[in-house]
């Protein structure tokens, strides 16, 4: 899963609802679907624009939808987590040519990091 799988900003509210719908065990209708996304982040968007969002999700691999009756119910395919996992992977083969170190070593130096996070790195580093 490589760049074919990045998502856009658009994509990626899209996939918060469904998320956020797939964590509840639920599926999602499309009108449902612009309901929450006009919602959730006050924009107006078509049902033409979502579809054509939703049908590159599915092209993607990350959603998929089932049919019953007339009426399409969306699902993720992937967890918020496992999408996350791939933009970290492509991040660190991207900018750190596959160093997961030197991109760890980069966050600690560039970030601000409480001692609590430091406390649970090093105890998770020490479970390696």
């Amino acid at each position: 899963m490589r760049n074919h799988m990045l998502l856009t900003q658009s994509e990626v509210e899209i996939m918060e609802i469904l998320w956020e719908t797939g964590e509840q065990g639920k599926q999602i209708t499309i009108l449902e679907l612009i309901d929450a996304i006009n919602s959730k982040y006050d924009r107006e968007l078509k049902r033409q624009t979502v579809s054509t969002f939703l049908s590159h999700l599915v092209s993607k691999g990350v959603a998929d939808y089932t049919k019953k009756s007339k009426v399409s119910y969306y699902v993720p395919v992937i967890t918020r987590e496992e999408y996350a996992a791939i933009l970290l992977k492509e991040l660190v083969d991207t900018w750190y040519g596959g160093d997961t170190a030197a991109c760890v070593k980069s966050l600690l130096k560039n970030g601000k990091i409480s001692k609590r996070e430091k406390e649970v790195l090093k105890e998770e580093i020490n479970e390696l």
